[in-house]
């Protein structure tokens, strides 16, 4: 008699870090937790230049003390923990999601570090000063009616042309800075989508993270709404990567 065993088979992902002259590994990283920093450390970096930076006529400082988090996967935790490193006067979270459970997972993993958590409808995250946006919807969660001025609003959740997260005419009335341009045609369905109801067109894209890194993108007035489009850059792995090994004395910093 033959016994069957039943075999299971998980696939996951990693990134390894080679020598680039010998080909040699030195380190290996998850891939799930190096994608969630990646994003979420990017969105942090555009939401510090859009929100507290200034602009040679004026300083513009906008108080930023709620944080609305759309979506529940491994995103949805390490923006907030982003978010406090830059914005560390944020007083309370709302959480929304789709399914109430992993909400209230969320929810729970954030008290538990010490944070101000609620739940709420997708409406009430959006009306926060800060709005962080992580799922693989295909159809808009919230819109300009639903955002108040001043907000900024960070979007990593939709990766194809045919998926949104925003409706267009938030896009038509935010101030719009993508990691990449070439990227963003490529896969920022939000963008597509608005270019293709004829309410945006691709060359209002007010710049990309280098133009943010270099000053030359920043706020103009305190009600202004900004929108940051993050598709994901290979090379915002790479510089995570480095980070971690001269932090774990891996390489020369």
């Amino acid at each position: 008699m033959t016994t069957m065993r039943r075999v299971v088979f998980v696939w996951t992902a990693a990134v390894i870090a080679l020598a680039g002259t010998t080909g040699v590994a030195h380190a290996q990283y998850g891939a799930r937790p190096m994608g969630s920093t990646s994003s979420a450390v990017g969105e942090d970096y555009h939401a510090e230049v859009s929100l507290g930076f200034w602009t040679p006529e004026r300083d513009i400082q906008v108080a930023s003390q709620s944080l609305g988090i759309i979506g529940t996967g491994p995103q949805a935790v390490a923006h907030v923990h982003a978010m406090r490193v830059v914005r560390p006067d944020i007083d309370s979270v709302v959480v929304a999601g789709r399914t109430p459970e992993h909400v209230s997972r969320v929810v729970h993993e954030l008290v538990a570090a010490g944070e101000n958590v609620t739940s709420g409808t997708y409406a009430d995250a959006a009306a926060c000063d800060i709005v962080c946006s992580a799922t693989r919807s295909n159809a808009a969660l919230f819109g300009r009616s639903d955002v108040r001025p001043g907000t900024h609003i960070n979007l990593v959740g939709s990766y194809r042309p045919d998926l949104r997260e925003v409706a267009a005419d938030l896009v038509a009335a935010s101030t719009v800075a993508v990691d990449d341009i070439s990227a963003a045609k490529a896969e920022a369905g939000d963008l597509a989508l608005a270019v293709d109801e004829g309410v945006w067109r691709w060359d209002r894209i007010a710049g990309d993270l280098t133009d943010l890194a270099a000053g030359r993108l920043r706020r103009t007035s305190d009600d202004e709404i900004t929108l940051f489009k993050s598709v994901g850059l290979a090379v915002q792995d790479l510089a995570i990567a480095q980070r971690a090994a001269s932090a774990a004395g891996i390489i020369e910093a």
